[in-house]
């Protein structure tokens, strides 16, 4: 995941703590704090998911229903008026791009594009565009339908062929400009790497597998974490006990694997994984595959690329290889975790989450943390396992519930993937909610 995606994240400044507590409440109730955050909502006339957690991260949970219900000017930014910004994912009103930039790292990279800066994601040459906007579906379906309703997803949709060309028209003037803000170095940072990035990714705009997403909201997990070098310890995450031992610092993001909400969110979201056959999140603990903030997890990147079981309808990877969508379902049918989850067996999963949280999530913090972590939270272990199970039970349930709906009406997932063929992807769909529903397929 790239750092400039992080930087384009309308996020709080408060570091992430799952308790929702900045531990500055006195400073976030005055009301210039309100007049500050509430400014660039206010100045677009409108408020978008992610201005709510970025208010909520600056003001409190407590302070934003109060604003919301008092009838103030929060309320006429919050009224949930149709025009959020110009550059919104939906709708979005291309001519008004006055802001372009590349990544500079991952695969093919992807382009960020606004009125002012980041405020949507292009995405050019996506192979698995449809899988991609159905698994952003089912997250946030699956996400919002808990008791506590943390775990969203960026919106993500296909770009029919004449929008292709309407972005193309738009951003192609804006290309000189792109990576004017980065550093004059050598490497995929530097000015020449990125404006060269945007030039072919922009070339590519007219061609199918073009994405448009929201930006994510958060802080993207290892980097909120952070990295511990030679040079820098970075941040703390532990701290003495008054009686011996160490235990977690309050500000730690390494918290969330105590806080039950999240524990339960993440076995939600596990099972929506599960479905899409995406294991590159939690089972391999990617740190770049969610944002973290005090009061959401923001779930990207939701296909996998690495594996054939991801893919819901027949798809060609190059002149000499096919993968069919029977293959692909046979893989998924046999992986491990996929039959436990069918079955409901769910031990083995949450004991392999438990796993891959110890040995990984502090691994790259300073010694005395990751070293200490295993002992940190030990006594946490049987709440976590049976708190994660307790998300994989609901997470299914409401996994099946919104297929249901999807099988009988897909005109929400047709909407977002406008004149495409949803067929075979319907066909896998249904299969595999029968397959984890414990009818043989």
């Amino acid at each position: 995941m790239d750092l400039e995606r992080l930087r384009a994240v309308r996020r709080n400044r408060a570091i992430v703590n799952p308790r929702g507590t900045t531990g500055h409440a006195s400073h976030n109730s005055g009301t210039g704090a309100i007049s500050r955050a509430l400014e660039p909502v206010t100045s677009r006339g409108g408020l978008g998911s992610g201005d709510l957690l970025g208010l909520q991260g600056a003001l409190g949970n407590k302070a934003v229903q109060r604003l919301l219900a008092s009838g103030s000017t929060m309320r006429a930014a919050a009224g949930y008026m149709p025009i959020q910004r110009k550059l919104n994912w939906q709708g979005t009103k291309w001519p008004s791009a006055k802001f372009l930039d590349a990544s500079s790292g991952g695969g093919g990279g992807v382009l960020f594009a606004g009125e002012k800066g980041y405020e949507v994601v292009v995405k050019p040459g996506e192979d698995m565009a449809s899988e991609s906007a159905m698994a952003a579906l089912l997250h946030n379906e699956v996400g919002q339908s808990g008791k506590h309703k943390l775990v969203t997803a960026p919106g993500t949709r296909i770009v029919a062929p004449k929008e292709r060309a309407q972005i193309k028209t738009a951003l192609l003037p804006l290309v000189p400009s792109a990576g004017a803000n980065a550093p004059d170095v050598k490497g995929p940072k530097g000015k020449t790497a990125k404006n060269q990035r945007a030039q072919g990714l922009v070339g590519m705009l007219d061609q199918p597998g073009v994405i448009v997403q929201d930006i994510a909201v958060g802080q993207e997990f290892g980097d909120a974490v952070g990295k511990a070098t030679k040079t820098d310890p970075g941040k703390k995450h532990t701290e003495k006990k008054l009686l011996g031992g160490r235990k977690l610092r309050k500000d730690s993001p390494l918290r969330i694997f105590k806080d039950v909400r999240s524990i339960e969110a993440l076995g939600m979201t596990t099972a929506v994984d599960l479905f899409t056959g995406n294991k590159d999140r939690l089972f391999m603990f990617n740190k770049e595959n969610f944002f973290v903030t005090p009061y959401s997890l923001t779930m990207i990147d939701n296909i996998w690329m690495g594996t054939d079981m991801s893919y819901f309808q027949t798809t060609k990877i190059n002149d000499d290889f096919t993968i069919t969508v029977d293959s692909a379902m046979q893989v998924w049918k046999s992986d491990p975790e996929v039959k436990a989850l069918a079955a409901n067996n769910y031990d083995p999963i949450s004991n392999r989450i438990w796993d891959m949280v110890i040995q990984s999530a502090a691994s790259s913090t300073r010694k005395i943390d990751s070293g200490s972590f295993k002992d940190v939270m030990a006594p946490y272990e049987s709440r976590f396992k049976k708190t994660f199970t307790k998300g994989l039970i609901a997470g299914k349930k409401s996994l099946v519930t919104s297929l249901n709906g999807l099988l009988k009406d897909p005109s929400k997932l047709q909407k977002i993937a406008p004149g495409v063929d949803l067929t075979q992807i319907l066909a896998t769909m249904k299969k595999r909610k029968d397959f984890l529903e414990g009818n043989d397929i």
